[in-house]
């Protein structure tokens, strides 16, 4: 999650990059591939420091000492498409939205998410944090509440239908948005409001809270 030199748009012969050796070695064999990003990716994917688990933000220049990368929240894009998977749907887009009182059409939906969710890219990872703006497009955006609506073509359709037993559907729909089963606690605490609101509202509310959880916007 962060670059061999900070900013990462202001590489040159006055900066001092981190791990230049790391960097002198992925330069040289991308070289030799031919500029092949495939053989970039893969080589960093094999190596024991981007295996490791997350945690707290560490200083790239220390990672080599045993550290683990940061947990970063998803940037525009990611997290457009990261809902579009959970929600089992194609697009959002197609839609005019009201914003400061009056409709505004945008481009896209995702062309929404990223003027919302913008971040410079010089920012450090470990600076970025949600804004009122962006915690309010998750929580009103209508494009997104149709996308969890029962009565459509959604996942929360889909899990209704497969799944009779409602532990199971709570555990099915934790996976989905968060790849984990729930904690004892919070099996319950959804078995109880799926109780009270009714399966169909029940399950859209869980949809709904855990696409806006913390967990859901961050990389791990």
């Amino acid at each position: 999650g962060e670059g061999f030199v900070t900013p990462i748009d202001d590489m040159g012969p006055t900066r001092t990059e981190a791990m230049p050796e790391v960097l002198a070695l992925l330069s040289d064999g991308f070289v030799q591939s031919g500029y092949d990003l495939n053989w970039l990716l893969a080589t960093i994917a094999r190596t024991e420091v981007y295996q490791r688990g997350r945690g707290e933000w560490t200083p790239f220049e220390e990672l080599a000492g045993g550290a683990v990368s940061p947990i970063t929240r998803l940037d525009a894009d990611q997290l457009y498409d990261a809902a579009l998977t959970a929600l089992g749907v194609e697009s959002l887009s197609g839609q005019s939205t009201r914003r400061f009182g009056r409709i505004t059409p945008f481009g896209t939906e995702r062309d929404r998410f990223r003027e919302v969710f913008f971040e410079d890219p010089s920012t450090p990872k470990q600076d970025i944090v949600g804004g009122i703006p962006q915690a309010l497009l998750l929580m009103n955006s209508e494009a997104l509440e149709r996308a969890i609506d029962s009565d459509g073509r959604t996942f929360v359709a889909a899990l209704l239908n497969r799944f009779d037993d409602n532990r199971d559907a709570v555990i099915e729909t934790y996976l989905r948005f968060v790849g984990r089963e729930p904690t004892a606690d919070e099996q319950r605490i959804a078995l109880a409001h799926v109780r009270d609101a009714g399966r169909r509202a029940g399950f859209e509310d869980l949809a709904w809270a855990l696409l806006n959880s913390a967990e859901f916007l961050s990389k791990r």
